[in-house]
């Protein structure tokens, strides 16, 4: 979503500026963000994105900490963490025939 952002914000400005203004395109840029922000908005209820970007080694928080607002970055990795003690850590403990019987998240 981040690249998606970016290209937005990089779109607007080149179809803004005088040698290649553009209002159709700006207006098309700008209803594009606005269902992308709708969704974007949406990570924040759930912590699954932040999660995701935390584990996946090219990204971890260093690129959360880069990318998203300061206010932002750390009720997202808090929020991510909290998902994993609530639905995972005990995974680490538990026999492969017995994670059937953990609760659905």
């Amino acid at each position: 979503m981040d690249a998606f952002l970016a290209h937005y914000e990089r779109n607007k400005l080149y179809y803004s500026q005088e040698d290649h203004l553009d209002p159709r395109m700006v207006r098309a840029i700008e209803m594009g963000w606005f269902v992308l922000a709708k969704y974007y908005n949406m990570t924040e209820e759930v912590p699954v994105y932040a999660a995701a970007l935390l584990l996946d080694p090219s990204r971890r928080a260093a690129y959360i900490r880069q990318n998203w607002p300061d206010a932002w970055v750390q009720p997202a990795i808090t929020a991510a963490m909290q998902l994993w003690e609530e639905n995972f850590k005990m995974m680490i403990y538990l026999h492969p025939h017995q994670y059937h019987h953990r609760k659905p998240l």
